[in-house]
């Protein structure tokens, strides 16, 4: 059977290791119709067969193999490698191929901080999609757990063809490798675009750095710009991002006072657009933090890293002096809030002095009744219009509790005067 009959991961995965690039070139070549194919086809066989140095990471009297014989002859390299032996194959199948040299920020072991340190991945030029193709053979290979200093294969398709705007996030561009005046060459500047604008390497490495997960998800980052945080006078500081419906997020601030039960954060889903969140995050207290967002598929129940950590120089920052809210910050969001769709127009704080009186106002869509609960007394939320429902309640004992059609909605704190 020919093995072009096969698709070009396929067809790659078939190639036995060799050290001599006319074999591989011959077999890559009839891995794809396209130059398109014949790139995925190498990107794989790369990625799959080659392993990362890790003594480089540690040693430091050390270098690692990166011209494409010896990573053949060693079968291990660093990116540089990785960039090199790529490059070299789609040349001498006649794609024009360069290898990018810049800055990435690596997030691999959760465990420790994110650093940011020279990356080499990969450009061609498909003539069969018209365009240049990005491709990160290293990041496709696999990864480093800095707890074992081993590697671990792992073959990742979502590093070839990868978009400029997702690659953006964890790779900037600062020039190409092997290239002369007049070859065909891409402009760099349109892969250090982020939301519309080019940005410099102090711009690259101030902004927030989310995980693989959050990218291959489609979630967008809107906003702030950088991932130094102010919060406002009131220790409030508000995330934004765009992406797919069904999740929720949680926040988990990792610095001093972690003992302390409170609920910090706050998800907005907006009415007129269901597909952007906003996060609003109450600093428990002033000093040095980290902060991690987790999301959570409320379908498969499994949860995702959607930010590994914000940073500025050492993954950390510091918040100033501030006045911040008591008690319990927002309020006490429950799963089945979400898997109806409901939406709290106010209020979103956590809690109340007994006595207080307050208006609630959210909506449930196909809600039949709600109420809110406070010291066994039940308070009618009324309809207003469609699912939006609005009434008042007093805080008069422990705590107030939201319910439409005997399911329980939300839960605020009520604390002594």
């Amino acid at each position: 059977m020919l093995l072009i009959a096969l698709s070009p991961v396929r067809c790659a995965a078939r190639i036995p290791y060799s050290r001599k690039v006319p074999f591989l070139v011959k077999r890559l070549n009839r891995c794809g119709k396209s130059d398109y194919e014949k790139a995925l086809a190498t990107y794989t066989w790369v990625a799959r067969n080659i392993r990362y140095d890790t003594r480089a990471l540690w040693d430091t009297s050390y270098f690692a193999t990166t011209d494409p014989e010896g990573v053949l002859k060693k079968r291990k390299t660093v990116c540089e490698g990785y960039a090199n032996l790529m490059v070299h194959l789609l040349r001498k199948m006649g794609i024009v191929a360069y290898v990018i040299v810049g800055t990435a920020k690596n997030y691999s072991d959760l465990k420790h901080p994110i650093n940011a340190g020279g990356h080499a991945w990969v450009v061609f030029y498909s003539e069969a999609k018209g365009r240049w193709v990005l491709a990160d053979p290293t990041w496709g290979s696999g990864y480093v757990s800095k707890d074992s200093r081993r590697f671990y294969p792992h073959f990742d398709l979502f590093y070839y063809d990868v978009s400029p705007k997702a690659l953006i996030y964890t790779h900037y561009a600062e020039k190409i490798r092997w290239s002369r005046m007049d070859d065909l060459i891409p402009n760099l500047k349109a892969y250090r675009i982020w939301k519309g604008r080019e940005i410099t390497k102090e711009q690259f490495l101030a902004m927030p750095c989310p995980s693989e997960r959050f990218i291959k998800k489609g979630f967008v980052f809107l906003g702030p710009d950088s991932s130094v945080l102010s919060p406002n006078f009131f220790g409030r500081y508000d995330l934004e991002m765009r992406g797919p419906k069904g999740y929720v997020f949680y926040v988990k601030p990792l610095g001093k006072r972690l003992r302390q039960p409170l609920h910090y954060l706050w998800v907005d889903t907006l009415p007129s657009d269901t597909l952007t969140y906003r996060i609003h995050i109450l600093w428990p207290d002033t000093g040095l933090y980290v902060v991690e967002v987790w999301m959570k598929d409320l379908k498969t129940k499994r949860e995702d890293l959607a930010f590994t950590k914000y940073f500025s120089s050492r993954t950390s920052y510091w918040i100033q002096d501030m006045d911040y809210p008591y008690g319990e910050g927002f309020v006490k969001v429950y799963d089945r809030f979400y898997r109806m769709g409901a939406y709290l127009y106010g209020p979103i704080n956590g809690y109340f002095l007994k006595g207080d009186t307050a208006t609630l106002q959210l909506k449930v869509p196909g809600a039949k009744k709600v109420w809110a609960v406070s010291g066994g007394r039940r308070f009618p939320i009324r309809r207003e219009k469609g699912d939006v429902f609005k009434g008042k309640f007093k805080a008069i004992g422990r705590s107030v509790t939201v319910w439409a059609d005997g399911r329980l909605l939300l839960r605020y704190s009520v604390l002594e005067r």
